[in-house]
């Protein structure tokens, strides 16, 4: 509320406000430049603004001077700090005619200047005006910070002209920071949208420099402290959560070499996210298995893990891909698939070779199954023969035996007849009678002689009936005799033994043939598998490149000396390594590894092994070709996965990054950029647009100073606005001149405890001057000497 040259109705408006509803006092001083609104927040700062106001002598229809208000700003307040510690100034319409910016100002364009700098922000009322400075006019100026408004008081024509801040909390400090960083904080139209994934706090549970809680905000953060402060560790604690690491193996185990240190298994580091307005808590143990699935992952840089990327020829294409999770999921899909190509790859080859030895079996033209069914078909006309001579030699067993058995009849002891018992002894005589032992054994005498003369005839009938028939029965054992001997065997038995072989091999063929049979078919499907994942692995590497190339557009909008180029198929290296391998014995010559490369169709290349081992292909191994013989070498030396690689690896994408150059000069490769612009374009293109948030440690490292304020600065101060930066630093620069919202001061306190606040608070600003200018003495020494200069 700036009523003119009034502040009396403050805490009516309170009074009629919702609970919700943040009133800010303040008043529309009338001067002879025009008007200044001057505003407060809260109770106390009604206070400051009457107390201020008094001190001018501001009354309603009267007017004062502009530089007696300026002058004020600095003095000391009744609450013990000064006047521009606790109210924003803000020039009004300062754009209309008599007043601070307007047409036709009887003082000089750098005066209108000087006056308007000491100022918080100016307020623009007409839109062409706004317009005009906004795209560079006349009186724009690096620190000239606008906001849209109008004069207007006719209900008629007044119009809602919308300017936001963006605040990290209602006081005076946070309106004065969002007005120092206009390009993230201050928005017209529309509210500036919050960063959507966010870091707010980290907590470790103990460890070396004992339990610890930082709190973050939204957009830029910075930690500082002195040297062993445990600093770097808070960077290799998040990392540690969200389960990030260096792919540069020196950097990352360093980090783990740290944790190992400082944190005592059982440490628990704990982090409260919120992503896209959701918040959660991604919590981890150090020594623990469980590995958390956190809603997001922050692209995170750790100590001289930039720096030494700066020293490589060519900058790694993972400085592109922190910014595009799309890749990371593609690489992840890719690997997954291609780790199942291998296995795949080697069961059917496994496959191959079992069905090549049943078809060698099979096709072998002595016994094999064609050869067996043709041997069983021509056998097979004999085997009546066989059968009857099997009849005549059963018939002949049964005759032989016959005779036998009634010889040894003949010959044998008669028989029939009972056989008497003994006669009892000691027997009275006059009992005798009854014991007609004579008698009975004539009977039984002439029983066995007739018996015997029955058996002779019997035997002789019998045999007289065979006699009958050894004629007949020697003729026909003479006829099949004469058709084995014409079929070439001596007896039936052997036809039939050969026969009942054969069926029993015929059996265990077709049995074989229909192993052969499935198996085959469990190739063909095994080598559509094998085909997909191949084809996959192909297009999923496809859209990586895609990916890659509207990320590096995406970050070149938001990169200030450098712009990123993505050039698919730009490093063959563990190609051209793997074809080394798999080559060696081949005789290949390296122009043929370089078209081999080039006309590589990776799915014929598992099909040609895998039917090799099959036994399926049909040319000379003379008439290969270099694929084909690679192929063959891998499947004779067992180097299936090393083949199986080659199907699913493609030459990398390489990245550069190039220097901007004035027009008419040709940009600058990262290759030929002396170390510390290759340096900076690692830092410009690590701080690239994204709605990631940024956590990296020191990125002023081996960064000319210059360069650190003229590009570092700049993308963090606007980048903020989307996402969130949380940094550790040593250089005034990026924490001063970026005008960081939040600073965590680590070991810094009384008790060694972190300090936090904002660079408004006159503690953290104490605590900056110290460890980033090297205290209060240095730093007036290097202004003096710079002052002099």
């Amino acid at each position: 509320m700036t009523d003119h040259d009034a502040c009396t109705r403050y805490a009516d408006v309170v009074g009629a406000a919702a609970d919700d509803l943040a009133v800010l006092p303040g008043v529309e001083i009338s001067t002879d430049r025009g008007h200044v609104l001057v505003i407060s927040v809260g109770a106390e700062g009604d206070s400051v603004i009457q107390e201020f106001c008094g001190r001018l002598g501001v009354k309603p229809g009267g007017q004062i001077d502009l530089t007696d208000l300026l002058a004020l700003l600095p003095k000391e307040a009744s609450t013990g700090h000064s006047f521009r510690s606790h109210v924003i100034t803000i020039g009004a319409h300062v754009d209309l005619e008599g007043h601070l910016l307007g047409p036709r100002s009887s003082l000089s364009l750098e005066r209108q200047l000087e006056l308007v700098r000491q100022l918080d922000a100016v307020e623009v009322a007409r839109d062409e005006v706004f317009d005009d400075w906004t795209h560079g006019g006349v009186k724009q100026h690096d620190h000239l910070v606008m906001l849209r408004g109008s004069d207007t008081h006719d209900p008629a024509v007044r119009r809602v002209v919308d300017t936001y801040l963006y605040l990290t909390e209602v006081s005076v400090p946070s309106i004065k920071h969002a007005l120092a960083i206009p390009e993230a904080s201050v928005a017209f139209g529309l509210p500036p949208v919050p960063a959507p994934h966010v870091i707010e706090s980290l907590e470790i549970s103990g460890g070396l420099h004992g339990p610890q809680r930082l709190q973050f905000v939204d957009r830029a953060n910075a930690i500082i402290g002195p040297p062993n402060a445990g600093k770097s560790l808070l960077i290799d604690c998040l990392k540690f959560v969200f389960d990030l690491e260096c792919q540069i193996g020196e950097v990352e185990s360093v980090t783990k070499r740290r944790i190992a240190a400082c944190l005592p298994r059982g440490t628990i580091v704990s982090v409260a996210v919120r992503s896209n307005g959701q918040r959660s808590t991604v919590t981890r143990t150090i020594g623990g298995s469980d590995v958390p699935t956190p809603p997001f992952k922050p692209v995170v840089f750790s100590q001289t893990e930039l720096v030494r990327r700066s020293h490589e020829l060519v900058p790694s294409v993972h400085l592109l891909d922190v910014h595009c999770a799309e890749v990371v999921d593609l690489q992840a899909r890719l690997r997954d698939g291609a780790s199942k190509v291998g296995p795949l790859l080697s069961a059917l080859i496994r496959k191959a070779a079992q069905a090549k030895s049943l078809t060698s079996i099979l096709s072998n033209t002595e016994d094999g199954l064609a050869a067996t069914k043709a041997t069983l078909t021509a056998l097979s006309g004999t085997e009546p023969v066989a059968l009857r001579a099997g009849g005549i030699a059963k018939a002949e067993s049964w005759r032989d035996a016959s005779r036998s058995r009634l010889d040894d009849w003949l010959t044998g002891p008669a028989s029939g007849g009972p056989t008497l018992p003994s006669v009892p002894t000691e027997l009275d005589p006059e009992h005798e009678e009854f014991i007609p032992s004579e008698e009975l054994q004539q009977l039984i005498d002439d029983y066995r002689i007739a018996a015997e003369e029955g058996r002779k005839r019997l035997v002789g009938d019998a045999l007289s009936l065979l006699d009958d028939q050894e004629d007949r029965f020697a003729e026909a054992q003479e006829k099949v005799d004469e058709e084995l001997a014409t079929a070439g065997f001596d007896e039936g038995t052997e036809v039939m033994t050969q026969l009942r072989d054969l069926r029993t091999r015929l059996t265990e063929l077709e049995s074989k043939d229909t192993q052969a049979g499935a198996i085959g078919d469990e190739i063909d499907q095994g080598l559509v598998e094998l085909k997909a994942l191949v084809e996959t692995a192909a297009a999923l590497r496809a859209e990586i490149t895609t990916e890659r190339r509207a990320a590096a557009s995406s970050v070149n909008d938001s990169m200030r000396s450098f712009f990123a180029v993505v050039e698919p198929n730009g490093d063959a290296a563990k190609v051209d390594e793997l074809i080394d391998t798999l080559k060696r014995g081949t005789y290949l010559r390296e122009p043929d590894l370089l078209k081999t490369r080039d006309d590589l169709n990776r799915v014929e290349l598992l099909e040609f092994a895998v039917r090799l081992a099959q036994g399926r292909v049909g040319a000379a191994e003379s008439r290969y070709s270099e694929q084909q013989k690679i192929a063959a070498n891998a499947v004779e030396r067992g180097l299936l996965e090393d083949l199986a690689k080659l199907a699913t690896t493609y030459p990398a994408d390489s990245l550069d990054l190039r220097r901007k150059m004035p027009m008419g000069t040709a940009p600058v490769p990262f290759r030929d950029l002396t170390e510390g612009l290759r340096a900076l374009a690692i830092k410009e293109v690590s701080f690239a647009a994204s709605d990631l948030p940024v956590i990296t440690d020191q990125p002023e490292d081996a960064v000319p100073t210059r360069s650190v304020y003229e590009s570092l600065v700049p993308t963090m101060r606007t980048q903020r606005a989307t996402r969130q930066f949380i940094v550790i630093s040593h250089d005034a620069n990026i924490v001063v001149g970026s005008d960081v919202e939040h600073v965590n001061a680590v070991r810094c306190g009384a008790s060694g405890e972190t300090v936090s606040g904002n660079l408004f608070s006159r503690e953290i600003r104490d605590l900056a001057l110290e460890h980033l200018e090297g205290g209060l003495e240095a730093f007036e020494r290097r202004s003096s000497h710079y002052s002099r200069a």
